[in-house]
């Protein structure tokens, strides 16, 4: 893994512009079900997300190139995959992965609505998303990365599917979000560095 992810420039950019945002958080975030899907698409499309996610400063961060192929895991709702399809234009693609069928349905007729044919969804496995390889220029991981158990190993999963001189972007929780998961499964940037 770390001599695969050595030869890519840059490896890792640990955005931490997901400041703070709503959520409930009971129990261990990697075994977190988002069964019921209606109620988690209204908290992720909620009108407030902008304020406090601010996609567009994330989007603008990322200084994606247009023709840029992007995986968007943990996508949910869609919320950021339709953003970066926007970002890479038609000549380019963006596939939101998500574990739940029923947020990877909403985002395929989020696509039709909104008419963006390089915006697709796929099912993925928890542990296994088997996203092929040299496919992507950017895997993007937004409020996710703290559900996914056996991180390190995870990371060594979807490298391979990233191009020469791709990355993984990880916009997470700060350690002293007021919002998001209880502080212990918080990460800071040191342990996700650590990981990679």
């Amino acid at each position: 893994m770390k001599k695969h992810l050595v030869t890519l420039t840059p490896v890792l950019l640990f955005a931490l512009l997901a400041a703070c945002g709503p959520g409930e958080f009971k129990s261990d975030p990697s075994k977190h079900k988002f069964e019921d899907t209606e109620k988690y698409i209204a908290r992720f499309e909620a009108p407030d997300r902008d304020g406090w996610q601010m996609p567009d400063r994330v989007i603008a961060a990322l200084a994606i190139k247009k023709g840029s192929r992007i995986a968007d895991i943990g996508a949910g709702s869609g919320y950021f995959t339709r953003r970066l399809a926007a970002a890479v234009g038609p000549g380019g693609s963006a596939t939101g992965y998500d574990i739940v069928p029923g947020m990877v349905e909403y985002m395929k007729k989020d696509s039709q609505k909104l008419g963006l044919k390089n915006y697709f969804a796929e099912t993925v496995s928890p542990d296994n998303p088997s996203l092929g390889r040299n496919r992507f220029d950017m895997i993007f991981i937004c409020n996710t990365y703290h559900h996914i158990p056996g991180r390190a190993a995870y990371l060594g999963k979807i490298a391979p599917a990233l191009r020469k001189g791709g990355r993984i972007v990880i916009v997470d929780y700060r350690k002293d979000s007021k919002f998001g998961p209880p502080a212990h499964y918080k990460l800071d940037d040191k342990t996700v560095i650590g990981e990679f």
